[in-house]
């Protein structure tokens, strides 16, 4: 009973359909997932690109930003690795890699790996201007009454040392905090920022304390090229430098 023929039914009929549907969502859900990080490719010159074609991509999706620009996925562009500074530990390929040099928090791996790839341009508000500011820029913010303005505090490193001191304070308008310090380091040094997050108040001290970076190390944290605003690279990178300092000051990081 519900024999097509002889020898097929339906069910036989039902069951060969969901193993060609299945195949065909295996195949579609592997060809979607290559859409970021693809395609890879290997760290010896004479072999051949991986997972473009094995299986063929779809052709990429373009996404539409609030700031009016186009991102395809995938875009086919190699990370930036020109940075770097590290070399791997051993010599096949996806050996894990080691800082070089005596500066390990501007390695760029490890925690103090970023987005190489992030658009070098500000974060925006909804009116598409840019989302932080130091409040040298922001008349309209001020700060709370019965709050102490920590601007003009000593900001004191992992070490105990002085750094510098507050400059300024980065406000990020929509959420209405501080994101970052502007800070002056000491003897007519640069002005960096370092993340409100990685800083620790110390009210009774009228102190700023950076519990991952020595005093020395604020000097060497990558600076703006607008001192008056903050891209989103720039804040991987000031981000990434500060928060490696946990590990990287830390006496067994290479154990």
């Amino acid at each position: 009973m519900g024999a097509i023929t002889g020898h097929i039914d339906v069910a036989q009929i039902v069951l060969y359909a969901f193993w060609i549907f299945f195949f065909g969502l295996i195949l579609y859900l592997n060809r979607e997932s290559r859409r970021e990080g693809y395609p890879l490719h290997s760290e010896i010159d004479d072999l051949p690109l991986y997972g473009r074609d094995h299986p063929k991509m779809m052709t990429p999706k373009i996404y539409k930003s609030h700031e009016g620009f186009e991102v395809p996925s995938p875009d086919y562009k190699p990370d930036d690795v020109s940075n770097l500074q590290a070399v791997p530990l051993h010599p096949w390929p996806g050996s894990p890699l080691d800082p070089v040099g005596d500066k390990p928090m501007l390695s760029g791996i490890g925690p103090a790996a970023y987005a190489t790839g992030r658009r070098n341009e500000p974060e925006t508000t909804w009116d598409h201007k840019p989302k932080i500011l130091p409040m040298r820029k922001l008349p309209e913010f001020e700060m709370a009454k019965n709050s102490s303005d920590i601007r003009g505090y000593d900001v004191v490193g992992k070490d105990g040392e002085t750094a510098g001191t507050v400059a300024d304070l980065w406000i990020d308008q929509e959420e209405q905090m501080i994101r970052y310090l502007e800070v002056q380091c000491a003897n007519n040094g640069p002005k960096v920022i370092l993340p409100m997050t990685l800083a620790r108040i110390g009210w009774m001290d009228d102190a700023v304390f950076a519990e991952s970076a020595t005093a020395d190390q604020f000097k060497d944290c990558p600076q703006l090229a607008n001192p008056d605003q903050i891209t989103l690279r720039e804040e991987d990178m000031v981000s990434a430098y500060f928060a490696s300092g946990e590990l990287y000051n830390s006496h067994d990081w290479k154990m």
